[in-house]
């Protein structure tokens, strides 16, 4: 059951998976599903990486065989982000993209004329890529970082977004899933 006015609505993503290669390209295509917009750090990969690997060059392949736009989207500064997008060819990135705030977002989804509801995020972070995917009214798909900073980071940033997914889960709002076939997608 949907819980309806309430705050954790804002950073509900609308799948939950472990890692980017659980996502079924072939099935966003019926989901009108035109254009991904991706974070890089500890969603491709985990932040002290400069290079894709192969997997993910892989992914962002298939995004573009299968007719869709791919855009990296890093709040790193574009030393990181440019060096990483050379060897991943994405369609566009985006440094400083100064995630929630939408407005280099907004601009990227009318460069590709495309609606907000054809777009979809994927990313590792509630408060930054689930919460901008749903002010702008995106789809979005949220991953298990690459990194885990559970052990490591005391921050307020660290400590928001255990509590944020310790919600949603009491609350039953995560939908988490293995499969890869039609059903796990109709929730986009």
């Amino acid at each position: 059951m949907a819980i309806k006015n309430t705050w954790l609505n804002f950073f509900k993503p609308n799948i939950y998976v472990k890692n980017f290669r659980d996502i079924n390209i072939n099935m966003l295509e019926k989901y009108n599903i035109k254009l991904i917009i991706c974070d890089l750090d500890n969603t491709l990969t985990p932040h002290f990486n400069h290079l894709p690997s192969l997997e993910s060059i892989k992914f962002v392949d298939k995004i573009k065989n299968n007719g869709l736009y791919f855009v990296l989207a890093s709040n790193n500064i574009k030393k990181r982000t440019k060096a990483f997008a050379e060897k991943l060819k994405p369609h566009d990135v985006m440094w400083l993209a100064f995630k929630p705030f939408t407005f280099k977002i907004k601009k990227i989804i009318k460069k590709y004329k495309v609606k907000p509801e054809e777009v979809l995020f994927i990313g590792d972070q509630f408060l930054l890529d689930i919460f901008c995917a749903n002010l702008i009214g995106a789809k979005s798909i949220l991953v298990l970082p690459k990194f885990d900073f559970s052990d490591k980071r005391t921050s307020i940033s660290s400590f928001t977004e255990k509590f944020i997914y310790q919600k949603l889960q009491h609350k039953n709002m995560l939908n988490s899933s293995v499969y890869k076939d039609e059903t796990y997608y109709e929730i986009l």
